[in-house]
C-alpha cells in the first residue's frame, strides 16, 4: 500500500475518533464532506463496519476492504482537517504518526454520489 493511501486511512481512523459523541446514530452521507468525516470517525472508533457502511463496496478499495482496515487501523491520525471539496474530490490536511514518526501531508478523497447518499471510493 502506496504512503498517500496509508495516510488517507490514518486520516480515516483520526476522524472516527473526534466523532465518537454521535454514537448509534445512522452515518451522515449527505455531501461528500459529510461521508469523509463519518469514514474517518469510525477509523478513529476503531469501528470497522462503520467504515465499511459508508465505502462504496463496488470500487477496488470496497473490495480490498478487509486488507485495507489492516493497514487503516494500524496508522494513528493526530489531527485532520476536512477542506476543500471540488467535485467528487474532498481534500484532507492531515498529522500521522506510525513508527515513533510523524509526517503531515494534504490527501485527496474521493467520493460518488448514487441514490441521494455519498459514498467513499477512495481515501
Amino acid at each position: 500500500m502506496n504512503n498517500t493511501l496509508k495516510k488517507m486511512l490514518a486520516v480515516g481512523a483520526t476522524i472516527a475518533l473526534l466523532g465518537a459523541g454521535c454514537a448509534g446514530s445512522a452515518p451522515a452521507q449527505d455531501s461528500p464532506s459529510a461521508v469523509v468525516n463519518s469514514f474517518m470517525t469510525a477509523v478513529q472508533k476503531g469501528d470497522k463496519e462503520g467504515a465499511r457502511s459508508v465505502v462504496d463496496m463496488e470500487g477496488e478499495f470496497g473490495q480490498n476492504f478487509d486488507d485495507a482496515w489492516e493497514e487503516i487501523s494500524s496508522l494513528t491520525v493526530t489531527e485532520y482537517t476536512v477542506g476543500s471539496v471540488d467535485g467528487n474530490e474532498v481534500k484532507v490536511e492531515m498529522t500521522v504518526e506510525e513508527n515513533g514518526e510523524t509526517d503531515e501531508s494534504v490527501e485527496t478523497f474521493e467520493v460518488v454520489e448514487r441514490d441521494g447518499k455519498w459514498w467513499l471510493v477512495e481515501p
